[in-house]
Formats: structure tokens, sequence, C-alpha cells
């Protein structure tokens, strides 16, 4: 018996330092562990350093409780069943209690949308979280974070989802060791400028974001964004955002581009080049196509489809002779092809 003792006592510290739920985890495994948190919440919360699932263990898009629990929460009613608010579940004094208390949390990632940030209800969660000293915070879906980012001096990792996080008013002084941010464009303009960014991934850029004003406060970090990757909205608009996203940011080495579609060679030839110090280029998610002009009217309404890899290595190796430092190319297909 006190060999067990000793065995738990030894391998706790292990167990519970790093809580990773994979996206696809069920409700029964998040209810377990919220009890198994609470009821020995003295010895197990001051351990975990690493927090990566639910806020609360009610996510109907990855899975429903069993038929009996289901009925036991929600109660037999006329018509469709509806969850309550998050606040009037059993799972919800968990969740208080659980990130309140856990404030040795270093690397917090939330994988649903609770509206935690602005929700009176969530204050003591709001509050909870804001007493955590973060290097790594993400959410997906969080309008009213300014507050949050305010009291995470340390924080250098941000991962925002889409939508709108409420940033106009950020201070210089708040979040000033940010090195690694994951945003759409907006968020990133607010963001980068007088922070220490290296890392960038802008997310569903579209031509809707294509605002030279925006990519230029990229270029006021206070330190060369040297890594970058940026999901494009396939083809329209692909050369101007590649174009001006050259323009601003010069110093990249490392360049991922999610296509989503279909890019012209040409575009690559002509608009690549401009990252003076470019190391690595990945097209990921793309087919190589050519615009051919047809002979009725001269316009480019016909497209040739390139998939194969010789396609690609032989405009890699046209590339490379407009960009000395380029060292390593790769290529992932499109989908359809």
């Amino acid at each position: 018996m006190q060999t067990c003792q000793r065995l738990q006592v030894s391998l706790e510290p292990i167990l519970y330092r790093h809580i990773v739920f994979p996206l696809s985890s069920t409700y029964s495994r998040e209810k377990i562990l919220f009890q198994t948190l609470v009821n020995r919440q003295e010895d197990l919360l001051p351990l975990i350093r690493t927090y990566h699932g639910p806020l609360i263990p009610l996510e109907f898009s990855v899975g429903l409780p069993p038929r009996a629990e289901f009925d036991k929460i929600f109660r037999k009613r006329r018509g469709p069943r509806k969850p309550p608010p998050a606040y009037k579940t059993p799972w919800f004094d968990m969740a208080v209690t659980i990130f309140t208390r856990a404030t040795n949390i270093v690397d917090l990632q939330l994988h649903d949308t609770r509206p935690w940030t602005y929700d009176e209800a969530f204050n003591p969660i709001a509050r909870g979280i804001s007493n955590m000293t973060l290097r790594r915070l993400k959410v997906l879906r969080s309008p009213e974070l300014l507050h949050v980012l305010r009291d995470q001096p340390e924080l250098e990792d941000l991962y925002l989802g889409a939508g709108y996080h409420g940033l106009h008013g950020v201070q210089p002084t708040d979040v000033p060791n940010l090195r690694t941010l994951r945003s759409c464009l907006p968020e990133a303009a607010i963001l980068v400028p007088g922070r220490p960014v290296e890392r960038l991934t802008l997310a569903w850029l579209g031509p809707v974001d294509l605002h030279e004003e925006c990519f230029s406060r990229l270029a006021l970090s206070t330190k060369p964004i040297t890594d970058l990757s940026v999901d494009l909205d396939a083809v329209v608009g692909m050369r101007q955002a590649i174009r001006m996203i050259g323009r601003a940011l010069k110093d990249v080495e490392n360049l991922t581009l999610f296509i989503r579609g279909g890019l012209s060679g040409r575009v690559i030839l002509d608009e690549i080049p401009a990252f003076k110090s470019l190391k690595c280029l990945a097209l990921e998610d793309a087919c190589l196509i050519d615009y051919i002009s047809t002979p009725e009217n001269g316009s480019s309404s016909v497209i040739r489809l390139h998939p194969s890899a010789s396609d690609w290595d032989e405009l890699f190796e046209e590339l490379r002779g407009l960009c000395p430092s380029l060292t390593s190319t790769k290529w992932t297909p499109f989908a359809l092809f």
C-alpha cells in the first residue's frame, strides 16, 4: 500500500502537468477529468502547466453525453431540446473552480467558443485566467479580449480564431513580449507594431483584406518577421496579395502560402523574388495553372492545369535563379487533383 501511495505521489506531477484533449475528445472523458480535478483540487490544480481543451465539458460539436445524462441535465420537454446557458449546467461551477485555482497554467488553449471574455456570468473564469502568467494563449472566438491581454505581460504566443476580438485601444504596454501571432490581418495590424513579433500567420486572407496600410503596419515589428504563413483566397487577388506582402516584409526567410486552389507560375516568378532574404518556400494545397488566350476573343478564359511534380520542379528551378538565397522549396497538391 505504501509503495502504491509513493508511486502515485511521484507520478501525479507528471500526469497532470500537461493536460491535452484532442479536438475529437468525448464528453465522458472531459467530464471524468473535470470531476477528478475538482475532487482533488488542492493536490492537482497547482500541478497543471498546460491545458488544451474545452472551457466547459459540454461541447455538442464533438459528442453528446449518454442519453441518461442528457435527460438529467436538460430534462424532458416538449419540442426540440435546447441546451441551457453554460452557467446553468453543473459543469460551470467546476470550470470556475478549475480556472480560478489552476493559476500555474502557462500554456492555455481553449477549443470551444464560450463567451468568457464578455459575458458577465463568466467573470470569475476571466479573472482566474487573468491571474495566470501565460506564455501561450489560443482562443477561437472571444470578443472583448483586450482586457485579458492587458493582464498578460509575459505572453509570447497568441492564436486568435476568426471573429472580432475587440482589440482597438490596445496600448504599447500590452503584451510587450509577443513573438508569435496567428490572426486575421486586421488584428495583426493592431498587435504587431511595437512588439517583437518574428513568426506571423495570417488566416483567411481574401480580396476584402487587401489594404496596403494594414500590410505596411506589419513592418513595424521591433524585430524582423522572418517566418510568415499566409492563408490566401484562391486565385482572386493572389498576385496583389503576394505583392503587398513582399513590399512590407522583405526580411521573411521562411514563407508558407496556403493556396487552396490554382496558382499561376507567372505570379510566383514575378512576385516571390521581392522577398530578398527568402530561404524556404512552401506552397500548400496548390495546383499549378496557366491562363491561355483563346483565338476567338484573345481573353484569358481557358485554364491549363499542371498538377504533376515535374512541372513544379521546373518552376522551382527557374525561381532559384531569381532568388539566390532560396535553398528549400516544396508543394502539396490541391485536394481536387
